[in-house]
């Protein structure tokens, strides 16, 4: 009974310990650096109002002060208090903290999304853990005694996809998500036959199409009245595309959708499992990717789904990757990014249709896309050699051959790993670096360490251990800016046999800061003492 009462006394000396102190100081430390920045910018006011040159002022003979501001700034810190007696109790407490002053560029917008997506999904799980690896590693990431390493013998592509499988596969963890922190550059190289025609219908009351321009009825394409199917039938088409269906040899309509493994988010043709057969489906998204580069009035919805495993603040953005994967799979191949909206569903369609909630399920692991432009459209690979547009309400567009370039520059092909996919040539920097965030509903922790290579360098890094103590808050104060600070807060509780008590901590701080135009006010008074 000594022992507990002991203990219960070192945890009453350490309930004691205000942190929030240490917070608010870390937090606001650089707001406070703000304003002193803005107090400068006053204070060059009055020396530039009171120093003259002849019988004017140097704010007067248009100098200004100078305007900074910061755009973004990171604060970590870890701060560890330790009462031992003969049984130790030690507290760790870990504080990160992000001011962001809301003027961050478009650079950053991607990773400071991707944060907050980590943030949202880490809270529905027990345990989480980042690690980042550059993508030309040799070293192996090592979870729970399992061995993980990315395998160069194969594509880019196809080597994170493994990589992930091999990790989910292994029930070390339970959910994988990861992002490539620079973007693929793509090239595409059109399928032959290259020379196709696109049958684009807006009106069912008339308009036949001539076909092989002859200008007799035998070479029409008969509209009439006819709905889109009986059009498709007659017309020897190879694809039709009609709201959210598509119309293919079987002629019978079925849902544009497209199909993902477990925890997937990168497209996988040769995808299948139960009822679910991807295969095929290149030839119908090519077509697709050829309506909408070839009329740029054409627009399409992709909405993402999932099953019901797993969190919901997790599905939301897994199916988000997945609306993503597809829309980047279509610019590739020369739709504008502009005519494509993406809308993540999550689990909403599995828990109504599938009754009790976590449950694995491949049928809605899955995008579908519906045309909204309020057009229809047949697709002709081949055999229309000679049909023409039209200037009618449904008309013939023909195939530009426009050259589909890189997205961006790749200059010494070398530094680069490669693969081909689907038509698609991938590219990626070899120093790119690759996060991958680790979660589990059941462990406590996550365990996981490097084994590197003798004579290489530090290309993976682990994160220090995270768990749903992280509290989250926002504290803008009393401005009416959009600046904010987000904290974070983790809490580790251990016991052992020792006696003594200890502060430890380090501290670091990053930061970004712009110069700013004056503000239009203070122009205008400039302007008027020189009236």
């Amino acid at each position: 009974m000594s022992n507990v009462t002991k203990i219960q006394e070192g945890a009453a000396v350490l309930q004691q310990v205000d942190v929030s102190d240490i917070f608010t100081s870390l937090a606001m430390g650089i707001a406070d650096a703000q304003k002193k920045l803005d107090d400068n910018s006053i204070a060059q006011i009055t020396k530039l109002a009171n120093t003259t040159l002849g019988d004017k002022s140097l704010l007067e003979l248009g100098f200004a002060p100078a305007f900074y501001s910061f755009t973004y700034a990171d604060i970590s810190a870890n701060i560890h208090l330790k009462m031992k007696m003969k049984d130790e109790f030690a507290l760790s407490v870990q504080v990160d903290a992000t001011y962001n002053s809301g003027k961050q560029g478009k650079d950053n917008y991607k990773n400071v999304e991707k944060e907050k997506a980590f943030n949202s999904e880490k809270s529905s799980f027990k345990s989480s853990r980042k690690f980042l690896m550059k993508s030309s590693t040799k070293n192996a990431v090592v979870i729970n005694d399992n061995h993980y390493k990315l395998d160069e013998s194969i594509g880019i592509v196809s080597r994170i996809d493994e990589f992930h499988s091999k990790i989910i596969q292994s029930q070390d963890v339970e959910r994988l998500n990861y992002s490539v922190l620079q973007e693929f550059v793509t090239r595409y190289t059109p399928p032959l036959p290259a020379d196709f025609r696109i049958l684009k219908i807006t009106d069912y009351s008339g308009n036949d199409v001539d076909k092989d321009v002859t200008g007799n009825a035998t070479g029409e394409i008969t509209i009439g009245s006819s709905d889109f199917l009986s059009v498709y039938s007659a017309s020897g088409g190879d694809y039709g595309f009609s709201g959210q269906l598509i119309y293919g040899s079987t002629v019978s309509p079925k849902d544009l959708e497209f199909h993902f493994g477990f925890d997937k988010r990168i497209l996988n043709f040769n995808y299948a499992q139960g009822t679910i057969d991807n295969a095929g489906k290149d030839a119908e998204f090519e077509a697709l990717a050829s309506i909408l580069r070839e009329d740029d009035t054409a627009s399409i919805v992709i909405k993402g789904y999932t099953d019901s495993s797993g969190a919901d603040a997790y599905n939301i953005n897994l199916s988000k990757d997945r609306c993503e994967a597809m829309r980047d799979y279509l610019v590739a191949q020369g739709a504008r990014a502009t005519q494509i909206q993406i809308e993540p569903k999550g689990e909403t369609l599995a828990r109504a249709n599938s009754g009790p909630d976590d449950t694995k399920n491949e049928v809605f692991r899955k995008v579908s896309i519906t045309i909204t432009s309020g057009a229809d459209y047949i697709y002709f690979n081949s055999g229309l050699i000679d049909a023409t547009p039209d200037t009618g309400a449904n008309y013939f567009i023909i195939n530009s051959n426009s050259s589909l370039e890189i997205s961006s520059s790749a200059e010494d092909i070398s530094d680069y790993w490669t693969e081909e996919r689907h038509g698609i040539d991938y590219y990626l920097d070899k120093e790119t670096q690759i996060e991958f965030s680790a979660y589990s509903k059941t462990s406590e922790s996550i365990n996981i360490s490097k084994e590197e290579e003798e004579g290489s360098v530090d290309e993976v890094k682990i994160a220090q251990s995270e768990s749903t103590s992280q509290l989250l808050s926002d504290n803008s104060g009393n401005s009416k800016s959009d600046q904010t600070v987000a904290l974070g807060l983790n809490v580790d509780l251990r016991m052992s046999k020792q006696f003594e008590m200890s502060v430890e901590g380090n501290s670091s701080m990053s930061a970004r800061m712009v110069a700013l135009p004056p503000p239009d006010g203070f122009l205008k008074y400039v302007d008027s003492l020189t009236e």
